[in-house]
């Protein structure tokens, strides 16, 4: 009798532990989600840029009122070849060309990383026409595709995140030198 009761508990025992997966699924999913969860903010790390890039070494800034609006100073010349080229250099102005080119690729970064929240949809179309003298025979095909990457753990927002810093130093500073 005891050793009949001993091999039902047994049973019994092997019975309820089940297959080691299944208890050791819970951890495993613990750990999958923890894997995926979304770091902290992205802070766009800093990279001042040096005046030696730009003005010659020994070169010293005018000193008396150089910060002060001069108004249109060449007019005093009443020539007009003058005028008509100081307001090109007002338009063309170096500083003025580049930082309106760092806000326009600073807005394409932040629109490349959108575009990756919609879906992707292409299209092909092939034809052949081929014969011979008695029989001529034509071949067309059309192919659409479509595709979209679901953002489950959100990858794709925060690429769009870390691009649109990029983009908000640019929009004031590209006015400034004008």
């Amino acid at each position: 009798m005891t050793n009949s009761l001993k091999s039902e508990t047994t049973l019994m025992t092997l019975r309820n532990s089940g297959p080691t997966v299944f208890r050791l699924a819970p951890l495993a999913l613990a750990l999958l989600l923890v894997g995926c969860t979304v770091g902290p903010d992205y802070q766009r790390p800093s990279a001042p840029l040096s005046l030696e890039f730009k003005e010659a070494k020994g070169w010293t800034a005018a000193i008396p009122k150089d910060n002060q609006t001069k108004g249109d100073w060449w007019a005093v010349y009443q020539d007009p070849e003058l005028s008509s080229l100081l307001s090109q250099v007002q338009i063309s102005n170096q500083n003025v060309a580049q930082y309106a080119a760092q806000y326009r690729q600073a807005q394409a970064l932040v629109s490349e990383a959108r575009a990756g929240l919609f879906p992707t949809i292409s299209a092909t179309g092939d034809s052949t026409r081929s014969g011979t003298a008695q029989a001529v025979t034509k071949q067309q095909s059309a192919k659409l595709s479509a595709s979209w990457e679901l953002d489950l753990w959100g990858k794709l927002r925060r690429t769009e995140e870390q691009d649109r810093p990029a983009r908000r130093p640019a929009r004031p500073s590209w006015r400034t030198p004008r």
